[in-house]
């Protein structure tokens, strides 16, 4: 597996997508989606929040269908050009033409949320933005998209008709989606829907967009039984600026860093008195940051002998 193959491959795959007009729309569509979701359907200055979390919760779907338009034609228009045959005579490994064919998608892909970035740049300027779940859900977006273009790469494979490859794409990528969901979930047994939302990719990116590291990503169970402690208690939290960084676990001990004196932060303040007020005001800091994200299906509604009414603004 040479890398100045892949490199090549990817740099093939890129310069055939943006000479033509079709690859600017797929690009352009996909914004369009999602500058009409945030705006409109999201009423975002209605809501009167500064956060871009109406962006990610629609960024799963809109990938979807993304990920799929981008590897449709990979492999399928190889196939039906008759030029996969002389691919497999060319002296360079299928890995190399493989993994080079997903990295200039996955390029693509990191584009195209290159081009979501005046969102939360907008949103910043005109409030106060917390920029640590807005990195991590565009982290999260990223694995994601390559979750979904790997799928979209094997099937793209497997059929001469882009068409196909786009619909099948699309509908196995939906169906990883669905599975994890709360919707789905909810006809099952509590021991059947922990495996669906393991295997669904919904729960565990929006576990990620809300700041939260859940271990259960990482590998299911395996850390938590290393840990010893139960799944529901497999999770941090973390709120970090310019002076000092706290690191909520749910089940183990706090870290406290003073990243002026411990830029490195090799030294846990958690255990010293001196920062015990600090901490004490980055753990309530966590606190409202946990609250301003909880549910509020009836924040806007108010108990009345006539049943539930709209609170006056």
């Amino acid at each position: 597996m040479n890398r100045a193959s892949i490199r090549r491959i990817a740099g093939k795959e890129l310069t055939l997508f943006f000479s033509s007009p079709i690859g600017y729309l797929f690009l352009l569509v996909f914004l369009a989606f999602t500058l009409f979701i945030f705006f409109w359907v999201d009423t975002f200055f209605a809501r009167k929040i500064a956060d871009v979390r109406p962006m990610f919760e629609s960024l799963p779907v809109l990938l979807l269908f993304l990920c799929s338009a981008l590897t449709m034609r990979m492999w399928s228009e190889e196939r039906r050009s008759g030029t996969l045959e002389f691919v497999a005579t060319v002296p360079v490994s299928t890995w190399s033409f493989v993994l080079g064919k997903f990295a200039a998608c996955w390029f693509l892909l990191a584009v195209a949320l290159v081009l979501t970035l005046p969102l939360p740049i907008m949103v910043a300027w005109i409030g106060h933005l917390d920029w640590g779940p807005v990195v991590a859900g565009y982290l999260a977006a990223l694995l994601l998209g390559g979750a979904y273009l790997a799928i979209g790469l094997t099937i793209s494979a497997s059929t001469s008709n882009q068409i196909v490859s786009l619909i099948l794409s699309c509908f196995a990528c939906g169906v990883l989606f669905l599975i994890g969901s709360s919707g789905v979930t909810k006809y099952f047994g509590e021991n059947v829907a922990d495996v669906m939302r393991a295997i669904g990719t919904g729960s565990r990116f929006e576990s990620i967009t809300r700041g939260m590291l859940d271990f259960r990503d990482l590998y299911y169970s395996k850390p938590e039984s290393a840990l010893g402690i139960p799944m529901d208690k497999c999770s941090l939290a973390v709120v970090q600026d310019h002076d000092f960084k706290y690191v909520h676990f749910a089940a183990l001990p706090p870290l406290f860093f003073d990243l002026k004196a411990d830029p490195g932060q090799f030294v846990n303040r958690a255990g010293d008195p001196a920062y015990a007020g600090r901490m004490g005001e980055y753990a309530a800091k966590m606190l409202d940051w946990r609250l301003g994200f909880a549910d509020r299906t009836l924040t806007g509604y108010r108990a009345s002998p006539r049943g539930l009414e709209v609170r006056a603004a």
